[in-house]
């Protein structure tokens, strides 16, 4: 996809990403103060750039780290648009990436079957391969303490490994064969996961019992998020639905539609708001107390298949081969202010 197809004020490229500016990148985007894009150019051999199917942000910085079907690694710096590397080492399609909390280290995994860990250093970037699957790997999440590693995916179980020995602990039963997502709770005490069947599955980490189901949608769950507070889990779902669940009970907390698209990521920005990805080309932000849209993100012309926040940005990553970089933050912590954030979700 050429950059003049883009209809874009400027492009400027830096260490092999073209990072782009929009000639009206704030009308475009209500209540967002700045869009920056990022597109890689074509892997050698290849004539497109690679479609966008993971990104995570580094805790406390401003690195980031994206994954694609053209199997390279991709990290870059947000705030200067900075290209920091590009690295092989998956042979198939990356579909899951993760910073490893505390450390200058990624993991990642994809259509290899492969768990990859890589230690990033001021003369480069190496990998270690940690475990290879029977199937692809789809998710992959890291506890707060990042000592833990879960993975899952086209197979009925999750593998849950010990990071620091490179040790695989346990599998767990999943609810089916075709799991998309997993996520650590902020305090590292429950691990959920979810995908083609309806339900999420809440485990606990510490004597790794399985705490309950949730029926949660209609069709195939693609994002799950728990809120900073940990009291809450989001779930984003191909019925056009995001679900928020309360954890200690497994009771239904809101739901938010969009009506026609199917929703493929979710982050939350704070406590009260939620991002979603979609198959429309949009982020919405959501107001999860109110159960209302605060804000739509407009700009990808791809599905929106993966997001991420490192507290200040919002960072979005689609099949239309391009990262974008919002700044939703502030306008949603004022919001908030003047509310008074004070509403109440059980």
């Amino acid at each position: 996809m050429s950059l003049t197809r883009r209809s874009l004020l400027s492009a400027t490229v830096y260490g092999g990403f073209a990072v782009i500016l929009s000639a009206n990148s704030r009308a475009e985007t209500p209540g967002v103060r700045a869009t920056r894009i990022l597109q890689s150019k074509p892997a050698n051999g290849r004539r497109e750039p690679p479609v966008i199917t993971c990104l995570a942000t580094q805790p406390g910085g401003n690195l980031v780290a994206v994954g694609g079907d053209d199997h390279l690694l991709r990290i870059w710096n947000v705030r200067t648009g900075e290209m920091v590397h590009t690295v092989a080492g998956h042979r198939d399609w990356i579909r899951a990436v993760q910073f490893v909390p505390g450390r200058d280290e990624i993991v990642t995994a994809g259509n290899d079957r492969r768990l990859l860990r890589w230690t990033l250093s001021a003369g480069g970037i190496a990998h270690r391969e940690i475990a290879r699957h029977d199937q692809v790997i789809t998710s992959v999440a890291l506890n707060s303490a990042g000592g833990r590693l879960a993975a899952t995916g086209f197979e009925p179980r999750m593998s849950l490994y010990d990071l620091n020995a490179y040790r695989l602990v346990t599998h767990i039963d999943c609810p089916c064969r075709d799991m998309r997502t997993t996520a650590f709770s902020p305090d590292g005490d429950a691990l959920a996961s979810a995908g083609r069947k309806d339900k999420i599955r809440i485990g606990a980490v510490d004597d790794l019992k399985h705490v309950r189901d949730i029926e949660a949608h209609a069709q195939r769950i693609r994002a799950l998020a728990f809120s900073p507070d940990g009291r809450h889990v989001a779930s984003a779902s191909e019925d056009r639905t995001a679900r928020i669940w309360n954890i200690a009970t497994g009771e239904p907390v809101a739901k938010l539609s969009t009506g026609s698209a199917k929703i493929l990521s979710a982050v939350y920005l704070n406590d009260h708001h939620l991002a979603t990805g979609g198959s429309d080309n949009m982020i919405r932000v959501w107001d999860v107390g109110q159960e209302e849209l605060s804000d739509t993100l407009i700009g990808h012309t791809g599905s929106v298949t993966t997001l991420a926040t490192n507290g200040t940005l919002l960072i979005s990553g689609s099949f239309d081969t391009t990262v974008r970089v919002w700044h939703p933050l502030d306008e949603v912590n004022q919001a908030d202010r003047r509310s008074g954030a004070n509403e109440t979700l059980h």
